[in-house]
């Protein structure tokens, strides 16, 4: 009996972290083997409170952004980046989560550029006792000086893929004095599944009236705030 109870604990212990951070799909396998194809209907989350996903759309057309269970879907028309709330879409890709509470932390005026924010949150995440072993997500919230930002449109007779090219298919650019929140997933185990391989940070970005919706590839910070999970660790 005894030892059924540990083997009982020890499941609603792993169940209870897997649910943490989810994943559909693999950046390896879009950039390696040019896997565009759907891989999670976003219909199936739609009844989800407090989820946070990101991610591309099927077969590299756009920028999937969900904000607390609202979705932005940032594509291209007409040669200009829009946006859509609608869960009548598929990811070929797709990292997500349901936070019901956040913590929030000042960001020191220190802590400017993508590397330093990535450091940071590193380590504000093991202060609050997240384990560096963990995948989590991650709100920046304020003021931003510049955001490089892209909406991936990939054409899909082009089987050569590289970062280069995706964040110039569509539309792409930078944003200076820009207001407004991104969502980010931190892991340093994820390297070709959520994250690229430079990096332990996947970001999208919107604007505070959710006019715009983007994966940002660079952010000088001006203004800001981290919010992390509050798991009641």
């Amino acid at each position: 009996m005894r030892f059924l109870t540990i083997i009982f604990l020890f499941s609603i212990s792993i169940i209870g972290f897997s649910q943490e951070v989810h994943t559909s799909g693999a950046l390896k396998n879009v950039m390696k083997k040019g896997d565009l194809s759907a891989h999670l209907s976003l219909d199936s989350l739609k009844t989800k409170k407090n989820l946070y996903a990101l991610g591309p759309l099927e077969g590299l057309r756009g920028e999937i952004l969900i904000l607390n269970s609202k979705p932005l879907i940032g594509f291209e028309k007409d040669q200009k980046a829009v946006v859509e709330s609608s869960f009548n879409h598929k990811a070929s890709m797709l990292v997500w989560a349901q936070v019901e509470e956040w913590k929030e932390i000042k960001i020191p005026a220190s802590v400017r550029s993508k590397k330093e924010l990535e450091e940071f949150i590193q380590k504000t995440a093991l202060e609050n006792g997240i384990s560096s072993s963990t995948a989590f997500p991650f709100l920046v919230e304020g003021e931003f000086s510049s955001v490089d930002w892209h909406v991936v449109n990939w054409d899909e007779n082009d089987k050569e893929h590289n970062h280069h090219k995706h964040r110039t298919s569509g539309p792409h650019g930078t944003k200076t004095d820009l207001t407004g929140i991104i969502l980010g997933f931190y892991s340093d185990h994820h390297k070709g599944v959520f994250t690229h391989h430079t990096t332990n940070i996947h970001m999208h970005i919107s604007d505070s009236k959710h006019s715009f919706a983007a994966h940002a590839d660079d952010v000088t910070l001006s203004n800001a705030v981290l919010k992390i999970p509050n798991y009641g660790r």
